[in-house]
């Protein structure tokens, strides 16, 4: 019997800390991603759910993802 695939769970804070490093200046949101062993896509993931719950932080990372874009 299998009981699936276990992924890896990511508090709200280490989310909110993964934005914030991608949105410095100087830093791409690749290069956070690959420091933290997380995908691109799941960045871009958080950064839509704390979007849709209008969490603060959108307002600051909105920044990374436009520069990683269309880079």
């Amino acid at each position: 019997m299998s009981k699936g695939k276990n992924y890896q769970r990511y508090s709200a804070e280490f989310k909110r800390m993964a934005l914030l490093q991608a949105s410095e200046d100087g830093v791409t949101a690749n290069s956070v991603c690959e420091d933290l062993g997380i995908s691109f896509r799941q960045l871009s993931r958080w950064r839509d759910e704390f979007r849709l719950k209008g969490d603060f932080i959108y307002r600051m990372v909105i920044i990374f993802f436009i520069h990683d874009v269309y880079i």
